[in-house]
């Protein structure tokens, strides 16, 4: 019994502008397969929040009429594939049809195909997904895309940068984060360790085990109050998370140790350790050429005065 789970709400930043709401999202069934998408505008973009809704509407309709039930995981991502291919001419067709550059719609695409079990994917941009595999596992599927300078890549930025792939084990529910909370789940301080989830965090949403239909009513308010309200949310953008599960095969559960909330104090040491490695590394040359520069400054004044004393 496949059940999902939706979090939408406009950022605080754009609540206090009137802005609209940049994020997007869709579900779709389509026979043992449930297709879920998410989207997020740029910030920076005048238009962005169509380039959003396009984009997911775009993809995740596509992928839905073109599943059939016996498709090898390879052709699911033929199908994902494809499908980012038409929201991407989709999106450039409007934007000539506004007569405004396709930069103005520029967006992220995140979009899952589950059938219960297998999870396959695409990703454009700085959204994310996070599974819990049937063992008891949890796993960032995807990472976010930025160049050199920190900057999205939104889908516009093509085929190049797009990434695509199907989780090898068994997955028991997934789900997909714009960036504000991805970051909350898989937070930058845990990047460089073995496990980047923050698992208790994401236990909390993700263990699910609500056959009863009263009882997952009742769990799907707590879960939009724990999103909307507890601090290790906060995210002051829009905010949109998707969750696909089956109450009755839930993940293993593991010993109390997964569980265990993270070392905040060591991670930050870490990071500030990496930090100043990266630092020394990034200037040493420049110290190395101040040094020579002032040994050459010397010797050649030393040169000058011998001369004159001559």
């Amino acid at each position: 019994m496949m059940q999902r789970f939706c979090y939408h709400a406009r950022g605080i930043d754009h609540i206090e502008t009137g802005d609209p709401c940049q994020d997007a999202f869709l579900f779709a069934r389509c026979g043992r397969y449930i297709v879920f998408g998410g989207s997020d505008g740029a910030g920076s973009r005048k238009h962005s929040e169509r380039g959003s809704r396009l984009s997911v509407a775009s993809s995740v309709l596509y992928v839905a009429s073109h599943l059939t039930a016996d498709m090898t995981a390879s052709e699911v991502e033929d199908v994902i594939r494809a499908s980012f291919s038409v929201a991407y001419h989709a999106v450039a067709e409007l934007a000539r049809r506004n007569g405004e550059h396709p930069r103005e719609l520029d967006a992220t695409l995140c979009v899952g195909v589950w059938d219960g079990t297998r999870l396959s994917w695409g990703n454009a941009g700085d959204s994310g997904i996070v599974a819990v595999l049937a063992t008891g596992a949890y796993v960032q599927v995807t990472h976010q895309q930025h160049d050199a300078s920190g900057g999205m890549l939104p889908l516009r930025f093509g085929p190049d940068t797009w990434e695509f792939g199907t989780v090898a084990e068994p997955v028991a529910a997934a789900l997909i984060a714009t960036d504000g909370l991805f970051e909350c789940l898989c937070p930058p301080l845990m990047a460089n360790v073995d496990q980047p989830v923050y698992v208790p965090l994401a236990r909390e949403l993700m263990h699910r085990t609500e056959t009863n239909p009263g009882a997952w009513r009742a769990s799907a308010v707590y879960l939009r109050e724990l999103v909307r309200n507890d601090p290790r949310f906060h995210t002051v953008d829009d905010a949109t998370l998707l969750m696909v599960f089956d109450p009755e095969r839930p993940p293993a559960t593991l010993d109390d140790e997964y569980y265990a909330e993270p070392d905040w104090e060591a991670l930050r040491q870490a990071a500030a350790e990496r930090a100043r490695a990266a630092w020394e590394r990034a200037t040493r040359h420049v110290r190395h050429a101040g040094s020579e520069a002032r040994t050459l400054g010397g010797a050649s004044a030393d040169e000058s005065c011998a001369e004159v004393s001559s």
